[in-house]
Parts: C-alpha cells; sequence; structure tokens
C-alpha cells in the first residue's frame, strides 16, 4: 500500500536518442528531470478501484490493485447503450427498412458524441506541479477492450471525446484532469470479457511517465421476485379478442393493486412476452451509498421471432437492448426458460444478485447460456426442462418473498396436491362434477372446447394417472437440485396444486404430420413455435397443465396474478381454485385471477407466459 497521498508510478522512461533508458541512464547523460527523479507530480490516474462510487484525490483508498481488475477490487462503468434521443425506435418511419443488427447499433455509445452523460464512471488525474512549459500529455483507452469504450474530458465545462491522439496541455495536466469513461456494449462470450486498460501517459523532454487503470463494464443481470415491480408489461394484438380480453383483465387487475397500466407491445401472433425477451440491468457504485444503474432489456437468442424487435422500441433514456445472432425458434431458447433465484448466500458462497435457473432440453442448452455465465454474476444453474411439452422452468417453479432471514422460498407445481383435490371431492360424493368447469367457447372458436371428463372419469384413467405420477417425478428431481444449490429447506417449499396431461399437436409446422397423442387434439394457429426436437425423440416429453397451471403467474410484492383455474365446482365454489389460493395466502400472498384460456392455456402456457415485469434496479452486485 502507498503511503497516505503519495502517488505511484507504474511506468517511467527516457527517451534518448530513440533509445528508451531508464532514469539512470538519462541522469547519465546530464539530462535535468527533477519533477520525475524527485518523485514529485508523476502521473497518477484514479479511478473507484474501491468501490464506493467516488474517486479518492485525497488519499490512498484507491490505489491499491487499481493496475489489475479483480472480483475483489476494480472500478466498473456502464454499458451506456439507451437511446436518450430515442433514435431507434422499429416503429419510426426514419428507420423503415432497417435490419435487426442496424438496429441494435442505434444507442447512446455507438459513436464519439457525449450522451447520456449521467451514465459515466468517474476518473481522474492527480495534479502535476513544476511542469515545464513543453510538457504535454494523453489520455486514452488500450488493450483488446479499447474498442468496447468511450473515453471523456470535461474540459471548459464541456465533454470532450479523447483518444490516443489527443494532446494535454501543461495546465490541464497542473489541475489534473476530470474524466469520464462509458462502455458501447455489454460482455460477450468469446467476444470481450468486458476489461478495458485506462493509460495516462505525460512526457516532458525526453522523459515520459505513465499510468494505467484496468476498469471492467458492469454485468448484465437478470430480475427476481425481491425487486419491486414498477410496470408489468404484454403483448397487444387487435385481430385477437382473446389476447385482447386478457390485455383488458390484466389492466383492471394491475389497476386494483396500485401499479400503473400495462406497456402493451405491438406483437400480432406473438402473445408470448415472457419469451421474446428479458428485462435485465446493469448497475454501477454511486456515492454516499448509491448505485447507478440502467435497464437493458434483452432479446431471446430467437432473431427470426419478430417480436423480439420490441425490445429495441421499450428502448430510451436510461433504457437499453442487446439481442444475440442465434436465429433458432427452439424453445429452449426462450426467456420463459429463465428465471432468477433472490440473492442468497449458501456454504459460505454469496449471491448478491441471485442466480440463474434455466432448463436443458437432453443435449439442448440455450443458446443464452453462455452470455449469462460471461456475466460472472449470477452462476446460472441447469434443469432439466425436457419432460415437458413447451420446456419452460416457469412451468413448473417459482422463487416467492417469505418472512424468513433469506426473504425468499422456492415454490413448485405439485401434481400429487392436485390429485389429492379430485380425491377429496370424489370422496365427499362429488365424483360425477367436472374436472373442467369453464364455459364453452362457441362456434367460432378455433380452439378445443374445456374438457368434461367429470372426477370419477379423470381418477379412473391410468394414463391420466401415470402422467401426473411422471411430472411429479421430473419435480422432484429439480427440486432436490435447487435444494442443494440454495439451502433451503424441504420443509420450507411452497406446493402449489397442479395436473398435468401430455399435449400433442396435430402439425409440427415443419411441413410433416405428427401423430395424434394424448387427448384434445388441435392444430395450432400460425405463429406457434417450431419444436425440432420431435415426437421420436426419446427424451421429449410432452407435459403441459391440465388444470391452468398456477404456478405460472405473476409476483408484484405479496399481490400475485394468477391464471383462473376453472377446475371442479363443488357447492358453487371452484376447489382448485380454493385449494390455490390457500397455498399461496399461507405463504404470504393474495391471489387475483386472470382467464387465460384462450389467450394463453390452449397453447402451452398461462399467465406469466404472457407477460413480462420491469423491476427496481438498486443491486449492488460488486459486494
Amino acid at each position: 500500500m502507498a503511503e497516505q497521498g503519495k502517488p505511484v508510478r507504474r511506468k517511467r522512461r527516457a527517451v534518448v536518442g530513440g533509445l528508451v533508458a531508464g532514469a539512470v541512464a538519462v541522469a547519465a547523460v546530464g539530462i535535468a528531470v527533477p519533477w520525475a527523479l524527485a518523485g514529485q507530480g508523476v502521473a497518477d490516474l484514479r479511478a473507484d478501484t474501491n468501490r464506493d462510487g467516488v474517486v479518492d484525490v485525497n488519499g490512498s483508498s484507491d490505489i491499491e490493485g487499481k493496475g489489475e481488475w479483480t472480483e475483489e477490487r476494480g472500478a466498473v462503468f456502464l454499458p451506456n447503450i439507451g437511446d436518450s434521443a430515442g433514435r431507434g425506435k422499429p416503429s419510426d418511419p426514419a428507420n423503415a427498412g432497417l435490419s435487426d443488427t442496424e438496429l441494435a447499433a442505434i444507442h447512446d455509445a455507438n459513436d464519439n458524441v457525449p450522451r447520456a452523460t449521467e451514465n459515466f464512471a468517474p476518473l481522474r488525474t492527480m495534479p502535476i506541479a513544476d511542469l515545464d512549459e513543453d510538457a504535454t500529455g494523453t489520455v486514452a483507452l488500450a488493450g483488446a477492450g479499447a474498442a468496447k469504450a468511450r473515453l471523456f474530458l470535461e474540459r471548459d465545462g464541456e465533454w470532450v471525446y479523447v483518444d490516443e491522439h489527443t494532446q494535454l496541455s501543461r495546465d490541464e495536466l497542473a489541475a489534473g484532469l476530470v474524466l469520464g469513461i462509458d462502455g458501447r456494449d455489454v460482455i460477450r462470450p468469446g467476444e470481450w470479457d468486458g476489461k478495458v486498460t485506462v493509460r495516462f501517459s505525460v512526457k516532458q523532454g525526453l522523459i515520459e511517465d505513465t499510468d494505467e487503470v484496468q476498469m471492467r463494464v458492469a454485468p448484465v443481470l437478470t430480475h427476481h421476485h425481491l425487486q419491486e415491480v414498477e410496470q408489468v408489461v404484454t403483448s397487444s394484438d387487435p385481430e385477437s379478442p382473446a389476447q385482447t380480453a386478457f390485455v383488458a383483465d390484466l389492466t383492471e387487475v394491475t389497476r386494483a393493486i396500485g401499479q400503473p397500466d400495462p406497456i402493451a407491445l405491438a406483437a400480432p401472433w406473438d402473445q408470448w412476452a415472457q419469451d421474446y425477451m428479458e428485462p435485465g440491468y446493469a448497475t454501477m457504485p454511486g456515492p454516499d451509498g448509491t448505485v447507478k444503474s440502467i435497464r437493458i432489456i434483452i432479446r431471446s437468442p430467437q432473431t427470426v421471432r419478430e417480436a423480439g424487435r420490441q425490445v429495441f422500441e421499450l428502448r430510451g433514456p436510461g433504457v437499453g437492448a442487446v439481442q444475440f445472432e442465434e436465429g433458432r425458434r427452439d424453445e429452449v431458447n426462450s426467456m420463459g426458460n429463465v428465471e432468477t433465484i433472490p440473492p442468497y448466500e449458501h456454504d459460505g458462497v454469496s449471491y448478491p444478485a441471485g442466480r440463474i435457473i434455466t432448463g436443458a432440453q437432453g443435449q439442448k442448452l440455450p443458446a443464452s447460456l453462455e452470455f449469462f455465465r460471461a456475466q460472472g454474476a449470477q452462476d446460472p444453474i441447469v434443469l432439466d426442462s425436457n419432460w415437458l411439452g413447451i420446456g419452460h422452468v416457469d412451468e413448473f417453479v417459482q422463487f416467492l418473498p417469505a418472512d424468513n432471514e433469506r426473504g425468499w422460498t422456492i415454490a413448485v407445481a405439485d401434481p400429487q396436491a392436485g390429485r389429492q383435490i379430485l380425491e377429496d371431492a370424489q370422496a365427499a360424493g362429488h365424483g360425477s362434477a367436472t374436472t373442467n368447469s369453464r364455459p364453452e367457447s362457441g362456434s367460432g372458436s378455433p380452439f378445443p372446447e374445456p374438457p368434461k371428463r367429470t372426477i370419477d372419469e379423470y381418477l379412473a384413467d391410468a394414463d391420466a394417472l401415470a402422467q401426473n405420477e411422471s411430472a411429479a417425478s421430473h419435480i422432484e428431481e429439480n427440486l432436490a437440485i435447487l435444494l442443494e444449490e440454495t439451502g433451503v429447506g424441504a420443509d420450507e417449499v411452497v406446493r402449489i396444486p397442479a395436473l398435468f396431461e401430455d399435449m400433442a399437436f396435430s402439425f409440427d409446422f415443419s411441413g410433416e404430420e405428427a401423430p395424434a397423442e394424448g387427448s384434445d387434439d388441435f392444430e395450432m394457429p400460425p405463429g406457434f413455435a417450431n419444436d425440432d426436437r420431435g415426437p421420436d425423440d426419446p427424451d421429449h416429453g410432452w407435459a403441459a397443465a391440465y388444470v391452468p397451471g398456477a404456478i405460472n403467474g405473476v409476483v408484484i410484492g405479496t399481490d400475485y396474478i394468477a391464471p383462473q383455474q376453472w377446475g371442479p365446482v363443488v357447492d358453487g365454489k371452484d376447489v382448485f381454485a380454493e385449494a390455490v389460493a390457500r397455498v399461496y395466502a399461507d405463504a404470504g400472498l393474495t391471489v387475483h385471477w386472470i382467464d387465460d384460456w384462450e389467450s394463453h392455456h390452449v397453447m402451452g402456457g398461462e399467465v406469466h407466459c404472457g407477460t413480462n415485469t420491469l423491476r427496481t434496479m438498486a443491486t449492488a452486485w460488486w459486494q
């Protein structure tokens, strides 16, 4: 550790006749460089190395370790990829015909104009005394990440872009420089690890002194359910009465619980707002314990999915967007297959930003997995979702706020609890009640009518019972992984009643007829996902919610928006809805129902699949 207030030299060299020599050689040829040899006024560049939100120019707290970024120390800057001027919206006629790549390139840091300067991370140089009149300096980015960031100098009250060609005057060096840095991109695996070196050089006569600081762009993080919801997002499709009704019902519920009206993105034939994007964010330390942040909407790695372009519509002041170049439409790549465990500590390891979970489908992993791993902050856990027809983790697991030291717990779909509801109703003499109480849609609906099997018929169906036993087994296997990784006790798990069935589509949209399996076969409308796993894949499952999957809902504090159950009605009450609401109430949440039968359920999803949430972002992942 350097002495208090004393600068530390990184490099010093003398240039004599084109040769580089050390200071001793310089002295030997009689060159007078008292400011350098005395150790006063040497190049001293500082950033927020200790991550307290300020650059220490009065002491030495930001000196140690400043030259090499580590998990424990090192300054952070934001990827400044918002769109403060609103230049990059696909709906803007000026952007008609632009490709996805061209749209993605329109953001605040795509050139050298100082936009969104509030997102700059600070750097300072220490004032240098006793400089000769001919002293000059430079400050620039160096290393592999130099093209991924921008550097600005505050000059005469304005931010000026600087690079290795920008000359710093003697007076500027003597006064000390005020600098700002931001990122042009986010961390991308195999492309950029987020690190960049800032190099500051001072030259006087034949002596050049250099100092360096290494910084790293903040990782892109995903939200968890303990973060406060700022606004719900969904899809709008004026041509779909079912989706229009869903948006209206969602709006009514959000108003009732004190939320602003949902953002309804224009996404005809793609009502899956959870799947074509994932709201994320990036943060860095601010002064006085504050956190500076930028929202970053992550497009699913399905660039052939037109609705994914809506991430650029959401982009604006303080909101950026990133996309991948994968192009696959596989359901494994949908963002409903990405959820986040809230922050916790287990076995001596802390996860202050939580951890990502995602589902593998056989040997197939989400294309986004390496991206999230590269961020280095939310160490993903891979579960098995291949037993499901769609194959997303949000179909069977969620994380709920809880009154415990951790602040949250795990909830899972429980087919055994679902079966018990039917058995209890049967034992009470209600076996003739139908398992589904939703009224028929009538002629003109493209969807099948709700199943009208009685409880007695369902419980006598060996295949139906076996399907639920299989689903329960897969859920328990995944739960065991989560319990091991988090330290959550088995007695803390919230079990949400559910029933599963095999889903089968009469057309697989690859041009070949698929064999009809299970019950209620129907042809999906245009735009449904193309799943290339195939019905003959021995590892491929077809499980889907029989009763609308209550676990597939939206957590907003202690309010919970869930799909209407349409379960058996006994004595005027939906026994499934009653049981689900009771379990959530015991967990401290109030359930609000939405009918998503035609808008989402009949196509393999529920309320969570059809929505997304923009949440608060004050996460100090570096602590």
